[in-house]
């Protein structure tokens, strides 16, 4: 396909692409969803823009949470963060088995936003 086309299909503003260079980090987490459930999910990577999670239900496009989880810093300790997100994607995986969930940052703390950038420049 030819680019003009996609970049006319897609535009030039598309919400789907990453602003941000995603880092694996393999960890745990939560997710609390809009009707107060907490559903336990795995992280598979993480930006200053939002994360790819595993969860175990496929979650409504643009809907939002709030993502749970640790994080280890530079010192070796691990700092919890709580980030209100939105859905951007979620499909089904089998080789995950699971949902791969693409999340994207609402709201990001000065706090939050220093550990992330600890995080992914370490």
């Amino acid at each position: 396909m030819d680019k003009p086309f996609l970049t006319d299909f897609l535009g030039a503003d598309n919400d789907q692409r990453r602003k941000h260079e995603r880092k694996p980090y393999h960890a745990p987490g939560q997710l609390l969803v809009a009707d107060k459930r907490i559903i336990d999910i795995r992280i598979v990577d993480i930006s200053l823009g939002g994360m790819a999670v595993i969860a175990p239900f496929n979650p409504p496009h643009a809907s939002l949470c709030v993502v749970r989880f640790a994080l280890r810093n530079s010192s070796e300790t691990n700092t919890t963060l709580l980030i209100r997100s939105a859905v951007t994607h979620s499909i089904f995986s089998s080789r995950e088995d699971g949902f791969k969930v693409g999340l994207v940052f609402r709201s990001l703390s000065d706090d939050a936003q220093s550990v992330l950038r600890q995080f992914l420049d370490g």
